[in-house]
């Protein structure tokens, strides 16, 4: 759907909640917009005006420049919804069939990387219903619902293991290479998760050479013996948009909500 200047941005936002400014900082980088916001003071109200791509968006009056702008980007949230699909992040990262470990660093069912959208939605699944209706209300996603924070995995996947055989750093880094490069080529739109099992320095090389192939990539989890990396392809707003709507609406990651205009 498009439908004025900004009706091919998509919201994006977390299942579990988070601040109207963190949203609306996440869309726009998913839409390579920019914002700007303009404060102005009179008496002891500040005012904050609001601009995605240039374009002015929202305005609101509160007693702080953080409050000003928090319920701009608020109003600005609600006005995009009304044109805009919204993609709702129901976890941080989908692991599918694809973890990276220091023992077997490549585990894969076999060298098919279709992407868990191509699996079909059961026609009761409400983001069938959604897409049919066009119409949902958000109901029952309160901010209280907790997210997963590990990556989801299928229960009943024979899974092939391929180890990296890491012996200095020139093989590793080859290894990893290979393993990225791939990655790269496949259609699969699950994430890469690393092992906390690699060292620092490792997971430092790992991250230099995913940008070599234009990925992106997170470290989660807190202390040494937590901290892992997920590898992820950048994403294009309106493919994922289109991804979810051929399969109903909903996968492991994100679930899709049309415009309230529509």
């Amino acid at each position: 759907m498009e439908s004025g200047p900004f009706g091919r941005v998509v919201v994006f936002e977390n299942f579990n909640g988070d601040s109207p400014h963190s949203v609306i900082s996440r869309t726009a980088s998913a839409a390579r917009m920019e914002t700007s916001f303009t404060f102005t003071r009179e008496g002891g109200e500040v005012s904050c005006r609001m601009m995605l791509g240039g374009l002015f968006l929202a305005s609101a009056t509160a007693h702080s420049e953080k409050l000003a702008r928090e319920a701009a980007c608020r109003t600005a949230i609600e006005r995009l919804k009304e044109t805009s699909f919204t993609v709702q992040i129901k976890v941080p990262f989908v692991g599918g069939t694809s973890c990276i470990d220091r023992t077997f660093a490549s585990s894969e069912t076999g060298t098919d990387y279709r992407a868990d959208l191509d699996v079909p939605i059961e026609e009761h699944n409400i983001g069938r219903k959604i897409m049919k209706l066009m119409g949902w209300t958000g109901g029952g996603l309160g901010k209280n619902q907790q997210g997963l924070e590990e990556p989801v995995r299928p229960n009943d996947v024979s899974v092939k293991r391929s180890g990296l055989g890491i012996k200095n750093a020139r093989d590793f880094k080859q290894k990893v290479s290979n393993l990225l490069r791939d990655y790269c080529r496949g259609e699969s739109k699950n994430d890469l998760v690393f092992s906390p099992e690699f060292t620092r320095d490792e997971r430092k090389i790992i991250h230099e050479l995913v940008q070599k192939y234009n990925l992106k990539s997170r470290s989660y989890g807190k202390g040494e013996d937590k901290r892992h990396i997920v590898v992820f392809k950048k994403i294009n707003a309106q493919e994922i948009v289109e991804d979810l709507i051929k399969c109903g609406g909903e996968t492991e990651k994100y679930i899709l909500i049309p415009p309230s205009s529509a």
